[in-house]
């Protein structure tokens, strides 16, 4: 969630500065000033001619009034759709954060998944080992037991045919 936030943030932040400089370009790209129209060049002509004036004056302002409903328009609508771009591309980050977030956890359960499958084949195996091991040792017990026995009779007939021959040695003595 702190990544989510964070980058949420900084796109916000980003999209601030972006509408503040498309608002100052759109400000200094689009005249102040209206061009001045056929007519009230005309009605200037005639002002050097004619005391009108006040009529002059009074179209230049509704001219004015006019020219300037129109830009403010245009800047209104350019702003909307900059915050509208902006806005369809925050919906599409955070569904790739989500969307990011569920791929994660997919891969998580099955790594837990094949994880508990490995553990679960090693106990398997390791019982097999056991088992094997057992029966082999079941398999070997009589003939260890053979072996020693063969051992201790081996043993006992040297201690004997040692002992004969110190007694023999003894009695020649």
């Amino acid at each position: 969630m702190l990544l989510e936030e964070y980058l949420m943030d900084k796109r916000s932040q980003c999209y601030e500065v972006e509408l503040q400089t498309f608002t100052e370009v759109l400000e200094n790209s689009i005249p102040v000033k209206p061009k001045d129209s056929a007519e009230l060049l005309a009605l200037r002509k005639t002002e050097e001619q004619l005391p009108k004036k006040e009529k002059i004056l009074q179209t230049e302002r509704d001219e004015y009034e006019k020219w300037n409903v129109q830009r403010q328009a245009k800047i209104r609508n350019l702003i909307s759709q900059l915050k509208q771009k902006q806005l369809n591309e925050i919906n599409a980050l955070q569904q790739r954060i989500i969307s990011g977030q569920d791929d994660r956890e997919r891969s998580d359960h099955r790594n837990w998944r094949s994880y508990s499958k490995i553990l679960k084949c090693q106990k398997r195996f390791r019982e097999l080992i056991d088992l094997r091991d057992y029966q082999q040792y079941q398999i070997n017990l009589p003939k260890m037991q053979s072996i020693m026995q063969q051992s201790r009779m081996n043993q006992s007939k040297m201690q004997q045919s040692f002992m004969r021959g110190n007694n023999e040695e003894n009695i020649r003595q």
